[in-house]
Order: structure tokens, then C-alpha cells, then sequence
């Protein structure tokens, strides 16, 4: 253990908090979308990704390529395994 040590050796490729983050805003886009039709909370959800985002490169913890390759997994990934989910366990009434 060292006090105020400054280099990250365990900076990782992508960002696993942008990667969380944008995980977590894609959910909640996706489970509470009327909610969020509401442009106030749709912004500030995006302030906040955008936000740790940014501090993750501010703070020399991270490349900008690993935040925006975190963030653009964690988009996809989302999307995919919601996708998924929906196929496999939300039956839609056919009209």
C-alpha cells in the first residue's frame, strides 16, 4: 500500500466505467422509456454518462478510446441482450 501514489498501472482497455454507465442508462432508457420521454430526465441521464465519461479522461485515468469503446460496448451489448430478452421471455400479443 502507498499513499498518494499518482501512475494507474491497472487502467484497462475499454473503460469499465464508461462501460457501466452507459450499461445502466440504456436499461433504464429501455425499462422506463415513457418516463424518459420527458426531455429533462432524458438530459440529465445523458449529463451523467457523458459526465463520467469525461471525468474518466480528465482525471489521466483513461484514453479517450477506452471511454468511447467502453461506451459504444456497453450501447450494444445493452441493445443486443434487451433484444434478446424481450424475444425470448415478453410474448407480443399479434393482432
Amino acid at each position: 500500500f502507498m499513499f498518494f501514489k499518482t501512475e494507474y498501472e491497472f487502467s484497462s482497455f475499454p473503460s469499465g466505467h464508461s462501460f457501466s454507465a452507459w450499461i445502466f442508462i440504456v436499461c433504464l432508457l429501455t425499462i422506463f422509456r415513457d418516463f424518459f420521454r420527458n426531455k429533462l430526465y432524458f438530459r440529465l441521464l445523458l449529463i451523467y454518462g457523458f459526465g463520467i465519461c469525461a471525468t474518466r479522461v480528465m482525471l489521466n485515468v483513461h484514453y479517450f478510446s477506452d471511454v468511447f469503446i467502453g461506451s459504444i460496448l456497453g450501447i450494444i451489448l445493452t441493445n443486443c441482450l434487451m433484444g434478446f430478452l424481450a424475444r425470448r421471455y415478453i410474448k407480443i400479443a399479434k393482432d
